[in-house]
């Protein structure tokens, strides 16, 4: 065996210079490379070594040190937690394995727009993983799955303040028995208005975008789980919301075949009339008249207010289950939301 150290790279990273790398993750300047990461993307190794160095980088760190972290699970020992130190910057941390072949999942953190709406995402993203000379080390190479969910959304669906959404947040904990894989295109600060018109965006876009994220074998379903923040941020008011909503419907089904289901956004703390004109509740009707008005086949509106359904009640926001912001379910919140998902759409 080669006296060179064993390494791995993440699917669809190259070895790039550290500058080019930074470039090339900024989702305005290079959106194509950047989309093929997904929030919270794993990736597998198999190895039989002591210890491994993950080499990684974050332009998250700054906005939000505690979400930026990797996450490291190992059959037989407890999940570990690899801090980001720096923003900017090229991190190596070595994480300790049992030394008996095992395959770990490395996960990456959260994302965010730190400009709420401005498009310029950030997170942390693996660069190499290399255990020491002579071990063994082989890297899963990713394959479609039979049955492919795309959950695309904002924080609500993707970090949400919990301090690990690698495992707390209600899409990651999808992931724990749904009869196939989880991809989670959201990230903070997201809205439809922000990929519309910002960082090169544009609806056929967006949909062409999760089209190809789309590549179950069988069965495909994409979550729409959009509008908090075009609510929130107020960009647009309802009817251009709604306008844009359905030509991404009528748009993505000219792609995929795949089960849609549009989501309404859950009870918020601040439901008024926002500096677009427009209250919550008409964004939310918003969704439903894009949905009745795009009638594309295999489509299913999902009330998100659905008390019924386990949705969040206007009680829950104010009932300990929200952080204190009104707006994000706390952890105890989050396994509510994947029940309340799980019973929506239907999985097994």
């Amino acid at each position: 065996m080669s006296a060179k150290p064993a390494w791995a790279y993440p699917r669809q990273v190259e070895a790039l210079t550290t500058s080019a790398w930074f470039a090339d993750n900024q989702r305005d300047t290079v959106q194509a490379l950047f989309r093929l990461r997904d929030c919270m993307d794993s990736m597998q190794i198999t190895t039989s070594a002591p210890s491994i160095d993950l080499e990684f980088a974050s332009t998250e760190y700054t906005n939000d040190p505690t979400r930026s972290l990797l996450l490291v699970q190992c059959p037989g020992q407890a999940d570990v937690t690899v801090p980001v130190v720096a923003n900017n910057t090229i991190t190596t941390q070595t994480v300790t394995l049992p030394g008996a072949l095992s395959t770990l999942t490395i996960i990456e953190g959260s994302q965010a727009d730190i400009g709420l709406g401005t498009g310029d995402v950030r997170g942390t993203q693996l660069r190499k993983a290399t255990v020491p000379s002579g071990q063994f080390l082989s890297v899963l190479a990713p394959t479609p799955p039979t049955r492919r969910a795309v959950v695309y959304g904002d924080s609500i669906a993707s970090n949400g303040l919990p301090t690990l959404p690698q495992t707390q947040t209600w899409s990651a904990l999808m992931r724990t028995d749904y009869p196939g894989r989880v991809t989670i295109d959201a990230w903070s600060g997201r809205s439809l208005h922000s990929d519309y018109v910002l960082g090169g965006d544009s609806i056929a876009t967006l949909a062409a975008a999760l089209a190809a994220r789309c590549d179950g074998t069988v069965f495909n379903e994409l979550l729409l789980v959009i509008g908090a923040n075009d609510y929130h941020l107020a960009p647009w008011n309802a009817a251009a919301f709604q306008a844009q909503y359905q030509a991404l419907l009528t748009a993505f089904r000219a792609l995929s075949s795949a089960k849609v289901w549009a989501i309404t956004p859950i009870y918020q703390a601040v439901e008024g009339v926002n500096a677009a004109g427009s209250d919550m509740p008409a964004y939310r009707t918003a969704i439903a008249n894009a949905v009745a008005a795009a009638a594309i086949a295999n489509c299913t509106l999902i009330d998100g207010t659905n008390v019924a359904n386990g949705w969040f009640s206007m009680a829950d926001v104010t009932g300990g289950i929200y952080y204190a912001d009104g707006i994000h379910p706390n952890t105890t919140g989050h396994v509510k939301e994947k029940g309340a998902v799980k019973t929506s759409i239907g999985y097994p």
